[in-house]
């Protein structure tokens, strides 16, 4: 599925139709890995991936760079190879926070040629 297959916006309804393709990322933000993993545990969509905006799609703060820059291509790509998420792989990401963390992924896929979309709505 490319890029322009794929809107940036998908229903509930789309993805229950669609679970076999996609690879569904809950997007959290804490600074502390384990607190996110802990919530993640707690409730998530079944089979989502977490990605944790702090450890995952950002670089090192800095005053130069800011609070959350974007990771390097090289630190991005391992993590798309951790979560088993090819050029091909089709993602819809979802968060607790009206999207917007899970647009910040969904972004950086879509800008890298990855096919994604945030879940309209969140998870439920």
């Amino acid at each position: 599925m490319a890029v322009s297959d794929l809107a940036p916006f998908v229903s509930a309804a789309w993805l229950s139709d669609h679970l076999a393709d996609v690879v569904i990322a809950e997007v959290r933000m804490d600074p502390v890995a384990d607190a996110a993993q802990q919530a993640y545990e707690v409730a998530h969509l079944p089979g989502a991936v977490l990605v944790n905006v702090e450890h995952d799609l950002s670089a090192p703060a800095g005053p130069v760079v800011g609070r959350h820059p974007l990771p390097s291509p090289e630190d991005f790509a391992d993590l798309l190879e951790r979560l088993g998420i090819d050029a091909t792989t089709p993602v819809v990401a979802y968060d607790s926070n009206n999207g917007a963390l899970a647009s910040r992924f969904a972004w950086m896929l879509r800008a890298a040629g990855n096919p994604a979309a945030v879940l309209s709505g969140g998870p439920g």
